[in-house]
C-alpha cells in the first residue's frame, strides 16, 4: 500500500502575514501612471518565505480595483516592474532588491524576524501576534500614499 503524504499544518503566522500582503493593497494608492489599463495587480515574492503557496490560494479569484491578482516569484536577477508589492523574505539579494525599488512606487514588505526588515511595511512578531511597522516617509518618496485606516492600525509608523 503506497504512503499517505499528509501536508504539514501551515502555522497561523504565515497564514496571516500571507492575508495582510493581500489586504494591504486597498489602504494604498499608487499614483495614477503605474498601473496600465487592463493589466493585473502583480504582487511578487521575492526570498524564502513560508507563506507564497498560502498567498496563491489566497487570492486566487480575487481582484483589486477590478484588477485580477497576480502572484509573481523573482529570481536572482529579478526585474521589479510590474510590481506593485514586493515582499522580500530571506535572500542574499534582500538588500540590493530593497535598495532598487526604494524611490519607485513599489510598496516593499519585509519580515524582520524572519527576513531582512527594512520594508515600507515591515512584519514583527510581537507576544505571539503579528504585527507591523511603516515608514511612511519611504512610502512618499515611493509616490505611495497610504491611507490613515492602515497607519493606524500600525505598531508604530516612521516619518509621519
Amino acid at each position: 500500500m503506497p504512503a499517505k503524504i499528509v501536508a504539514a499544518p501551515v502555522p497561523l503566522e504565515y497564514a496571516v502575514k500571507a492575508s495582510y500582503i493581500y489586504k494591504f493593497a486597498p489602504f494604498v494608492t499608487w499614483p495614477p501612471d503605474v498601473l496600465a489599463a487592463g493589466s493585473p495587480f502583480t504582487i511578487c515574492l521575492a526570498g524564502d518565505n513560508d507563506f507564497g503557496p498560502m498567498l496563491e490560494q489566497i487570492v486566487r479569484g480575487q481582484a483589486i480595483d477590478g484588477r485580477t491578482i497576480m502572484i509573481k516569484r523573482l529570481g536572482s536577477s529579478a526585474v521589479l516592474s510590474p510590481c506593485q508589492i514586493l515582499f522580500v523574505g530571506r535572500a542574499s539579494q534582500a538588500a540590493s532588491l530593497l535598495h532598487a525599488a526604494a524611490g519607485h512606487p513599489i510598496l516593499t514588505v519585509t519580515d524582520h524576524d524572519r527576513g531582512p526588515g527594512g520594508g515600507i511595511i515591515d512584519f514583527n512578531l510581537k507576544n505571539g501576534r503579528v504585527r507591523f511597522t511603516i515608514d511612511a516617509a519611504a512610502a512618499r518618496v515611493s509616490g505611495l500614499q497610504i491611507s490613515s485606516k492602515l497607519l493606524g492600525l500600525a505598531m508604530s509608523v516612521n516619518g509621519r
